[in-house]
C-alpha cells in the first residue's frame, strides 16, 4: 500500500507490506499510521478597546477576531458579540475557536465603556435681587443634561442658608456617575427691606484725589453736581464742579469708588493744541467707559469747529471721538455742523447730528443723521440719515436718539452693531427699521401683516418709537380698519415680538387687565426690559367713572407673567398718608432682574404742597410697590427738597443712566439747607 513518506489522511490508515524473494517466495505484514489533530486553533486578539458612552446603556462596540488552523477551518465565537452594547466600566469578551477535531483555542481581551463627557446644566439664573433672608432651593429649576445621567445637582451655599446683606454668589453643579460635572454661578444681591439711601459724593465734600498730580486742586471740593448715570457693575459717573483756595473747575468722575478722568483746562487729545472748555453730563457704559459732549478753545478754534463728542471708550485714554467742521468720509464728503445726541453701549458711540456742505451741497432733506463709531476705530459709520434708500422709498424723517413722552431715561433701541429706529418715508408710510453695519432692514411696515399669531391678517397703519434689545421688540401702534377683524374701535395697541412676528399684549377697547371692566382708550409708547421679554407701558383709560384727574395709568407684563396695573392716577399713593394721590407720571422705566418698573410722579391731596409734591416708586422683588423717596423726605441728615431722576438730559435723551439690573437707582439730590449730593438707592 502506502509507500514510506506517503501523506496519510486524519485518522487510522493500515500500511501492508510484502516481501518476495529470488523463487517468488512472499510475505506480507501489516501496520497502522494513526494520523491525529491534538493541536489547537490560533486565535489572534485585538488590544484592549476603550470608547466614549454614547448613551446611559453604554456603546455600541465591534471588534474583529481572527483564527487559523493547520487542519481545518475552525469556529469562532465571541461573548458579548462583536456589535453588542457594552455597558459604562470595563467588560471582558471571552473568545473560543474550535477546530473539526474539536480542538478548543480560548482567549479574552477587555472593553472599557468610559464617561468622560461632562454634564450641561443651564436654566434661567440671571443674577437677581431679593430682601429675604434665607437662601432658596434652585436645585429643580436647573436644566440638565447627560451622555449617560446626571446624579446629582447641588447648590452651594445650600438651600436654606443664611443670606446676607450684599451679593452672594450661588453655584448650581450638575455630576455624573462618572464624576464628571459642569456648573453655572449667579448673583442674589440682598438689600434691606426698606430702600436705602447711599449719598456717595456731598457738595463740600473733599473731591476724590485732590491734589495729586493730573486731579482737581489741593483743597478742592465740590461745589455742584450734574445728572448722574450707573452701571450694572455699580460703578457712576457724574459732572461735577468744584472750588479751592486757589481756583474753581469741572470735572467728569468715574468709577466704584470714583476717580477725575477729566476736567476743564486739560489738554483735548486730537485738538491739540486746544483744551477742554465745557463739560456735559457723561453717558456710562458697562465696562466703565464714558463718553460726553464739549466744547474746546484755543488756536485755531472756532464757534464752527468748537463741540466735540469725547470718550475712552477705544483706548482707554480720553479722546476726541467726534468734531463739529471736519468733513467726514462719505459720498460728497459732508461736515458735521452740529452735535446733538451721544450714546454710549458696548463700547459702540452712536451720535446724532446735522449735516452741512458737500458736493452736491447738504439740503435740509437730508441733514440730518445719526452715525457710529466702534471701539475697533470703525467709523463713522452711517446709522440712519434723511434721504437714505429704504425699499422702495426713502428716509423723510426718523425717531432715534430723541425723547419720548412718558420715558425719556431709558435706553430704547441702541445695541451694539445693530441699532432700531422709527422711520417716516418719502411715500408717507412709516416703517421700524433694523441698522446693521450700514445696512438697512424693514422689520414692519405700513400694510405688511402683523406676523403674529392673535391677529395674523391685520395689517399696520402707524408706529410709534420701537424698543429693541436684539431679540425682543415693542412699540404701540394702529391698524388698518376692516382687515383682518379690526374695527374701527380696536385699532391701537402695544405690541410685543422678536424677529418680525408682533402679537398684541393691550389693545383699545380690551379691558385694561384687573382695572376691568375700564378698557384701554389709547397708549404711550413702552419701555422693554433689555434682554428680557418684559413690557411696561402708560395707557390712557375708558369706563364709567374715568376723567380727565384718572384717566391715565401704568402697566407691567413681565415675561412669561400676565398683564397688571401699576399704579392710576387719582389713587391712593402707595407709602403715603391716606388721601395723598398721584396727580400725573412724569417719567417710566424698566430695569432688568426681578424688579418691576421704576416711576416718577407728582402728587395731590391731603397735606401736598410744593415742597412735597413730587416721588419716585418702584416694584420691589416681591412684586410690592413702594415709596424710593419724595420731596420733603431725609436723606442722612438733610431733607430733600427737588430731585433728578429718570429725565431727559441735554445731549443724551434716550440713554439709560439712573438704574441698572442690580436694583440700585442713581440721583442727583438737592436739599433744603442748599447742598446737593449724588445719590445711590436700592429697590428693596
Amino acid at each position: 500500500s502506502q509507500a514510506s513518506g506517503s501523506v496519510f489522511p486524519l485518522g487510522i490508515t493500515t500500511v501492508t507490506a510484502t516481501a518476495k524473494d529470488a523463487a517468488n517466495n512472499t510475505g506480507t505484514a501489516s501496520f497502522t499510521v494513526t494520523v491525529q489533530d491534538t493541536t489547537a486553533p490560533a486565535l489572534t486578539l485585538p488590544q484592549p478597546i476603550t470608547v466614549e458612552a454614547t448613551g446611559p446603556t453604554g456603546a455600541v462596540v465591534t471588534f474583529n477576531v481572527t483564527t487559523s488552523d493547520p487542519v481545518s477551518t475552525p469556529t469562532v465565537q465571541a461573548t458579548p458579540a462583536s456589535g453588542s452594547t457594552f455597558p459604562v466600566g470595563q467588560t471582558t469578551v471571552n473568545v473560543t475557536s474550535t477546530d473539526a477535531a474539536t480542538n478548543v483555542a480560548m482567549g479574552s481581551f477587555t472593553v472599557t465603556v468610559q464617561d468622560t463627557t461632562a454634564p450641561t446644566i443651564s436654566g434661567n439664573f440671571r443674577s437677581r435681587t431679593t430682601n429675604v433672608t434665607t437662601l432658596a432651593d434652585f436645585t429643580a429649576q436647573a436644566i440638565t443634561t447627560d451622555i449617560v445621567g446626571v446624579t446629582s445637582v447641588t447648590q452651594a451655599p445650600a438651600p436654606g442658608s443664611a443670606l446676607p446683606l450684599g451679593a452672594t454668589l450661588v453655584t448650581l453643579t450638575a455630576r455624573d456617575a462618572a464624576g464628571n460635572q459642569d456648573s453655572l454661578s449667579f448673583t442674589i444681591t440682598r438689600y434691606p427691606s426698606d430702600p436705602a439711601h447711599t449719598p456717595q459724593h456731598a457738595s463740600g465734600g473733599l473731591v476724590p484725589g485732590a491734589g495729586s498730580p493730573g486731579g482737581a486742586p489741593m483743597g478742592a471740593t465740590f461745589t455742584s453736581f450734574g445728572v448722574p448715570a450707573i452701571n450694572d457693575a455699580g460703578e457712576i459717573a457724574f459732572l461735577a464742579k468744584w472750588t479751592s483756595p486757589t481756583t474753581s473747575g469741572a470735572g467728569i468722575f468715574v468709577g466704584d469708588p470714583v476717580a477725575l478722568v477729566v476736567k476743564t483746562g486739560d489738554p483735548a487729545p486730537g485738538a491739540a493744541p486746544a483744551t477742554f472748555k465745557t463739560l456735559t453730563d457723561p453717558v456710562l457704559d458697562a465696562d466703565g467707559h464714558v463718553a460726553f459732549l464739549a466744547t474746546i478753545a484755543g488756536t485755531g478754534v472756532t464757534t464752527s469747529t468748537n463741540s466735540v463728542v469725547a470718550t475712552n471708550a477705544f483706548t482707554g485714554a480720553i479722546e476726541i471721538a467726534v468734531r463739529e467742521g471736519p468733513s467726514l468720509t462719505l459720498p460728497g464728503a459732508p461736515r458735521i455742523k452740529s452735535i446733538r445726541q451721544i450714546s454710549l453701549v458696548g463700547g459702540e458711540l452712536l451720535f446724532a447730528c446735522t449735516l452741512a456742505g458737500g458736493s452736491p451741497a447738504v439740503r435740509t432733506t437730508n441733514d440730518d443723521a445719526t452715525f457710529r463709531i466702534t471701539n475697533n476705530g470703525q467709523g463713522p459709520q452711517p446709522v440712519a440719515r434723511e434721504g437714505a434708500p429704504l425699499g422702495t422709498s426713502s428716509v423723510k424723517a426718523f425717531k432715534l436718539l430723541s425723547v419720548v413722552a412718558g420715558s425719556p431715561g431709558q435706553n430704547r433701541a441702541h445695541n451694539p452693531g445693530t441699532t432700531s429706529f422709527h422711520a417716516l418715508l418719502a411715500n408717507r408710510t412709516q416703517a421700524l427699521v433694523n441698522s446693521t453695519g450700514g445696512a438697512l432692514t424693514i422689520l414692519r411696515a405700513t400694510g405688511d401683516k402683523t406676523g403674529g399669531t392673535l391677529l395674523p391678517d391685520a395689517t399696520f397703519k402707524t408706529f410709534g418709537p420701537i424698543a429693541s434689545d436684539m431679540i425682543h421688540a415693542t412699540f404701540q401702534a394702529t391698524l388698518n380698519e376692516n382687515v383682518g377683524g379690526v374695527t374701527a374701535t380696536d385699532t391701537r395697541g402695544v405690541f410685543v415680538g422678536t424677529g418680525t412676528m408682533f402679537d398684541p399684549i393691550a389693545r383699545e377697547s380690551s379691558p385694561a387687565a384687573d382695572l376691568a371692566p375700564l378698557a384701554f382708550r389709547s397708549f404711550l409708547d413702552p419701555v422693554l426690559a433689555p434682554g428680557e421679554e418684559s413690557i411696561a407701558f402708560p395707557a390712557l383709560l375708558k369706563g364709567t367713572g374715568v376723567k380727565r384727574t384718572n384717566d391715565l395709568a401704568l402697566f407691567y407684563q413681565p415675561e412669561g407673567g400676565a398683564l397688571r396695573s401699576v399704579a392710576r392716577e387719582g389713587d391712593q399713593a402707595a407709602g403715603t398718608p391716606v388721601g395723598v394721590r398721584w396727580k400725573s407720571f412724569i417719567s417710566l422705566a424698566l430695569p432688568a432682574g426681578d424688579t418691576g418698573p421704576i416711576f416718577h410722579a407728582t402728587l395731590s391731596g391731603t397735606g401736598v404742597k410744593p415742597s412735597n409734591d413730587a416721588g419716585v416708586w418702584a416694584l420691589d422683588t416681591d412684586g410690592d410697590l413702594v415709596l424710593f423717596f419724595r420731596e420733603g423726605d431725609p436723606v442722612g441728615d438733610e431733607t430733600l427738597k427737588r430731585f433728578t431722576v429718570l429725565n431727559a438730559v441735554r445731549g443724551s435723551t434716550g440713554v439709560t443712566r439712573a438704574f441698572n439690573q442690580a436694583a440700585l437707582v442713581v440721583w442727583r439730590a438737592e436739599f433744603v439747607g442748599g447742598g446737593s449730593a449724588i445719590v445711590v438707592t436700592s429697590i428693596p
